[in-house]
């Protein structure tokens, strides 16, 4: 009896002794969800920029210092959690054969004092899984004030939001892709700012480190369409890829607290000191890089104009238009074996000059196959849209069918390119039907 009752302490004793132990063990630790572990990788920017581009750019260049680069290094190593990502980038620069040095223009790299310091670099790139691009991501980095190698600097972005990586994806769609490692390629340079070597802040050879914190973004996520214009970018047609080429050179005007346009790039800049640049600055938003774009009302009435001379020459006018440009007129000629229309369509933001103008223009032709009203038909044109500052355009390739009982037409269409459908009314004011 009194072995087993000292058993029952003994029992009862290690049970109170264990107990704080055990709840500690059931508490789990809920500060840190990893979706993926560290992923690291490295981005080069190779031989740019050529020397025609330079040349082509002379006009907006005007006395900025630009040196071509050899190569643009840029090593990432990056964390995904449940809602946020952790970045760290070392980046280094080795120079090309010359520099643009402004109002002597290009001159070789072994004839001036040096290739001078990179303080800015915007980057485009695609986020790649399996030799796939998913998303396109734009990478800011701001305030460097980098020399060639052997300098390098080395930046950090912590707790970066999900919705604010990638230019097409919400939070849900990053976290899923980020959940597949992607690697990340850069394929545009969107701005850079380089300082002549009389301006330098840090010795020769030494390694900088800075923290960059990211202010969220006051816009929604916005899908950067496939565009040719002023910046050509990559257009797709039928499964086949346009190739890109730029017509324009890279904004080189540095980041200021006025002007704060990272178009969904990265936050503001601490150095190393502890010396924080504005991270309360104004941010413009997205749609607001709208209103630097030309406006697309004179290119609208011009058509319109033209449209009125097609009425007279072919003698049918109607209404066009698309599911983002319902605004249109329609005209040419219209017989019952076929016909040829001119049209051109707005929405309704080319009308009160605000920002989002999209203006379209196409010819659309048809032709009677077997005797039938109902003519296939393809229409071929241009579609312009302010997006983001720039004003780019699309391709239209609209197949479809117009249904063709004079003096009346009727198109109905899909544009391809542009994934919205098409539709107009068309009279023939010359048919002898009326």
């Amino acid at each position: 009896m009194t072995t087993r009752l000292l058993a029952g302490c003994l029992l009862l004793l290690g049970t109170i002794a264990l107990a704080p132990e055990a709840s500690d063990a059931q508490v789990p630790d809920t500060t840190h969800t990893d979706s993926t572990s560290a992923q690291q990788g490295t981005m080069d920017l190779v031989g740019w920029p050529e020397r025609d581009q330079v040349e082509a750019w002379a006009d907006d260049l005007d006395d900025r210092w630009l040196p071509q680069f050899d190569r643009i290094q840029v090593d990432y190593a990056y964390t995904a959690r449940d809602s946020v990502t952790d970045w760290q980038f070392t980046l280094a620069w080795s120079p090309g054969a010359w520099v643009h040095t402004g109002a002597d223009g290009i001159q070789p790299l072994n004839e001036v004092d040096g290739p001078g310091r990179l303080e800015q670099l915007y980057v485009v790139a695609n986020a790649v899984v399996e030799d796939s691009t998913r998303a396109t991501a734009l990478f800011a980095f701001d305030q460097m004030n980098v020399g060639p190698r052997p300098d390098s600097v080395e930046l950090t972005w912590r707790d970066v939001p999900h919705e604010e990586l990638f230019l097409e994806l919400d939070a849900e769609a990053a976290r899923a892709l980020l959940a597949q490692n992607p690697t990340f390629e850069i394929v545009e340079v969107e701005r850079v700012q380089a300082l002549p070597p009389d301006r330098r802040s840090v010795a020769s050879g030494e390694r900088e480190t800075r923290e960059e914190r990211r202010a969220p973004r006051t816009n929604e996520p916005r899908t950067r369409r496939s565009n040719t214009v002023f910046v050509i970018r990559t257009g797709y047609i039928f499964g086949r890829t346009w190739p890109r080429t730029v017509a324009r050179p890279p904004s080189a005007e540095p980041a200021t607290p006025a002007d704060e346009s990272t178009r969904g790039g990265r936050g503001s800049t601490t150095t190393a000191d502890g010396d924080e640049s504005d991270d309360d600055r104004p941010r413009r938003d997205d749609d607001d890089d709208d209103d630097d774009a030309p406006s697309l009302g004179p290119a609208a009435m011009g058509a319109a104009a033209v449209v009125g001379i097609a009425a007279v020459a072919g003698g049918s006018i109607g209404l066009s238009g698309s599911g983002d440009t319902p605004l249109g007129l329609s005209a040419g000629w219209t017989r019952p074996r076929g016909g040829v229309w001119l049209e051109a369509a707005i929405n309704g933001a080319v009308l009160t000059d605000d920002s989002g103008q999209r203006f379209a223009a196409q010819l659309r032709g048809f032709t009677d196959i077997g005797g039938r009203e109902v003519q296939p038909a393809l229409g071929l044109g241009l579609r312009y849209e302010q997006e983001e500052g720039d004003l780019v355009s699309n391709a239209i390739v609209a197949p479809g069918f117009v249904w063709n009982r004079d003096p009346v037409a009727v198109s109905v269409s899909y544009d391809l390119v542009n994934t919205t459908p098409q539709f107009g009314l068309v009279f023939n004011l010359r048919s002898d039907a009326w």
